[in-house]
């Protein structure tokens, strides 16, 4: 799959060097991993063929030093594969991007992005970002026109926002398979979403149809 992105560059703050300097994370970008018996070495994995890659392609020099950006990675615990390269996964990322693997006990039909978000609340996260760990970034500056967009609206950061996203029928459906939210969402909420609901069409309800 692949996520364009387009808007106006956030302006730099002094509360983004704040954030930095407390290394709380400015941008939580939140994706689950989970290994398959065709995957035997982290280069077969999407995550390091796909996400992180077009991450660094299409997250710009100046982004990297307006924002402190960490990726969320969420398994299962008895998923061996990623137990057993954590480290290398932490060790291989790119100097600019922080990396946390969280582990959670097996839930059945639970994808555990809702737990790791919470995490990255507590941290101190300003915006949070939940994708799939097969997305390649197509359009250089999307921090920027995501968090341009959400300060954008009335109230400011009170809202969702997403890239658009080709190869699922989402695009189609004009619903947000993506989607990214200010730590607000989650103080009023006290989640990203509520457990057992259809994740794409909760953000879409609550705030895109509502809008009509």
């Amino acid at each position: 799959m692949h996520a364009a992105a387009h808007g106006a560059a956030a302006p730099r703050s002094a509360a983004a060097e704040a954030r930095r300097s407390q290394h709380a994370p400015g941008l939580a970008i939140v994706t689950c991993v989970k290994s398959t018996s065709r995957v035997q070495t982290l280069n077969e994995t999407a995550l390091v063929n796909v996400l992180i890659p077009s991450l660094t392609r299409t997250i710009s020099p100046d982004e990297r030093s307006e924002w402190h950006i960490a990726l969320y990675l969420c398994a299962d615990d008895n998923d061996d594969f990623f137990v057993r390269n954590a480290a290398e996964i932490r060790d291989s990322a790119p100097d600019w991007l922080g990396v946390r693997l969280l582990f959670y006990p097996v839930v059945a039909n639970r994808v555990p992005s809702r737990e790791a978000a919470a995490q990255a609340f507590a941290d101190g996260a300003e915006y949070l970002h939940r994708t799939n760990d097969d997305i390649e970034y197509l359009s250089q500056g999307w921090v920027s026109a995501s968090v341009g967009a959400l300060r954008a609206m009335r109230p400011p950061n009170l809202g969702v926002v997403g890239p658009r996203v080709y190869g699922d029928g989402g695009r189609a459906s004009r619903l947000l398979t993506v989607d990214l939210v200010h730590r607000t969402h989650l103080t009023i909420f006290h989640e990203y979403y509520p457990p057992q609901v259809y994740l794409s069409l909760y953000l879409n309800f609550i705030y895109v149809f509502k809008a009509y």
